[in-house]
């Protein structure tokens, strides 16, 4: 088996996702309400802008959080440095069935990664703390090794 066969095998996809439209409930109202009037064609065309140019990607490794359209701006955290997962839900994203993922890890320039318009975040919030835990135990780290902030 070649180098690139066994990093390719060693990490896998685990989901690809963007935020929801529903994230922008009131934005979406307010555009469609509007949408005679170019103000609502440009609330629309924001909303449409926010949610193809924003991915987030987690492997059994990595977690990424892609930006950008054209211009792209890609932040990476190395699952074995996360330290923590929070979901936040306010009153209308509790109702619509989306939320916030943060990511809280030890890495220096991405200390806070945030994954806005989540649709089921628990689920996802699930998912990301398996890979973590994993991504630790093949690094070797015990909890009491881990750094602190």
């Amino acid at each position: 088996m070649t180098e690139t066969e066994k990093s390719a095998e060693a990490e896998a996809e685990v989901f690809v996702l963007r935020p929801a439209a529903r994230a922008y409930f009131g934005q979406l109202l307010l555009g469609i309400v509007l949408a005679p009037v170019v103000l609502g064609l440009i609330l629309l065309i924001r909303v449409w802008y926010k949610t193809a140019s924003v991915q987030y990607r987690l492997t059994t490794q990595r977690l990424f959080l892609r930006t950008g359209l054209i211009a792209k701006q890609i932040e990476e955290v190395e699952l074995f440095r996360v330290k923590d997962v929070t979901v936040t839900q306010n009153v209308m994203q509790r109702l619509l069935g989306v939320g916030t993922i943060t990511v809280i890890s030890t890495d220096d320039s991405h200390p806070k990664l945030e994954l806005f318009g989540v649709r089921h975040p628990e689920g996802y919030k699930d998912q990301i703390r398996e890979q973590y835990r994993a991504a630790r135990k093949r690094e070797g780290f015990k909890a009491t090794e881990f750094v602190q902030s």
